[in-house]
């Protein structure tokens, strides 16, 4: 059983959160792959799809049935250093 909630969702339960991690730095584009945490699921989850209008990603839980859509890109906190190419 796959599990769904979406980013509209967390923010109407906990309408006082914002990215703090972000607010004052360049914001990082995600990529499928990127192991990422939201302020308010301190979980790591895998990034399984980006769409840049809106810029909203979709989540997974690496080893379980959670599935966490439409979460803005601001709301994320990235667990990796951004690849130097």
């Amino acid at each position: 059983m796959l599990l769904f909630l979406t980013g509209e969702y967390i923010r109407m339960k906990h309408p006082e959160l914002k990215s703090k991690d972000m607010a004052n730095e360049r914001e990082r584009v995600p990529k499928e792959g990127d192991r990422v945490r939201t302020p308010n699921l301190k979980d790591g989850f895998v990034v399984v799809a980006v769409r840049e209008h809106p810029n909203v990603v979709d989540l997974d839980l690496p080893n379980g049935p959670l599935r966490i859509k439409n979460i803005p890109w601001a709301m994320l906190t990235f667990l990796d250093e951004e690849p130097h190419d």
